[in-house]
């Protein structure tokens, strides 16, 4: 596989394509652990529990994102569907479902008003 820059990943939620609405997505796989050292021995034992998953986006403010992600915001919404492909077309893609966290709108004086956005991703991530 040849690699390419970001600018040809692409992001779809709920069957949309944003990616012309993104500036980055940061998809992170984190990892959790509780170590414990047990009373009368030498022992550590490791408890590792189910990774928190979570998508980041930033981008250029429009109503297309911002319908998604407002929308889908909530104890009560639903989880949508994901699929990034951080090398494009052709590339590997990440796809599952997953809530809307956080929505934030930034706009200064200085540059193109900007959002960003936290998705937790609420099941397995299938990798093809």
């Amino acid at each position: 596989m040849s690699f390419a820059s970001g600018e040809v990943a692409t992001l779809s939620l709920d069957g949309t394509d944003i990616s012309e609405y993104c500036e980055s997505v940061k998809l992170t796989r984190k990892g959790k652990d509780d170590r414990h050292r047990m009373l009368g021995s030498n022992g550590l034992v490791t408890l590792v529990q189910d990774p928190e998953n979570t998508i980041n986006v930033e981008g250029l403010i429009d109503s297309v994102p911002a319908a998604l992600f407002t929308s889908n915001q909530g104890s009560a919404a639903t989880s949508i569907s994901f699929a990034y492909a951080p090398q494009g077309a052709g590339g590997p893609t990440r796809s599952g479902t997953c809530k809307v966290v956080d929505y934030d709108e930034d706009t200064s004086g200085e540059k193109a008003g900007m959002f960003s956005a936290v998705l937790a991703i609420d099941g397995v991530i299938t990798d093809a």
